[in-house]
């Protein structure tokens, strides 16, 4: 299996949730970097709680629980 078949599903469940909170975050001005916009996607995606030390960036996303475990 390639690396493209991998990210195949990836693209099916979240691909919706990456332009939602890209949007979402333009409007308010408040936008974040693109990978960090696909890891929170991703994260709603599975419904999952995204653990990270950078809580003020994740935050802004809707919707999305984060939790600091440092």
């Amino acid at each position: 299996m390639s690396p493209v078949d991998h990210c195949g599903g990836f693209w099916g469940s979240s691909g919706n949730h990456v332009w939602q909170i890209a949007a979402h975050l333009e409007r308010r001005g408040t936008p974040i970097g693109p990978l960090d916009c696909l890891i929170a996607a991703h994260a709603l995606s599975l419904d999952a709680i995204l653990v990270t030390h950078n809580e003020r960036e994740f935050s802004r996303a809707p919707e999305l629980k984060v939790e600091n475990w440092v």
